[in-house]
């Protein structure tokens, strides 16, 4: 009896475990959508940002800070390496099937589009 408790509570720590560790992936589904390489269109056409899984923001080849999603579609980019620090917040809007995403600054009515690579 003893031995089935003992198996009982480490299953249950394990799950506990397991799931503390889950991100905000499943808190808000357009986190998901963000995952990968975006190429400006435009003007900002020399921009290539990579949203990693993990939070990382990289801007070109280099690590430029992290970001998150927000509810109420906003995005969150913490800049510590792109010419110094701050936070950065977009309302963001995917279309063309997510392939397309357009950053409005915050306060900005001028949206920055970026394609899926």
């Amino acid at each position: 009896m003893n031995k089935k408790l003992l198996i009982l509570g480490i299953a249950v720590l394990l799950i506990c475990v397991v799931l503390s560790g889950c991100d905000t992936l499943t808190s808000n589904p357009d986190r998901a959508k963000f995952i990968g390489s975006w190429q400006g269109t435009g003007i900002n056409i020399l921009n290539l940002y990579t949203f990693d899984e993990d939070g990382t923001l990289i801007w070109q080849s280099i690590k430029a800070g992290t970001w998150s999603v927000k509810d109420g579609g906003r995005l969150e980019l913490y800049a510590s390496g792109i010419g110094g620090s701050g936070t950065l917040v977009y309302n963001y809007k995917f279309s063309d099937n997510d392939n397309t995403l357009s950053l409005t600054p915050i306060g900005s009515t001028y949206a920055e589009v970026y394609e899926k690579q």
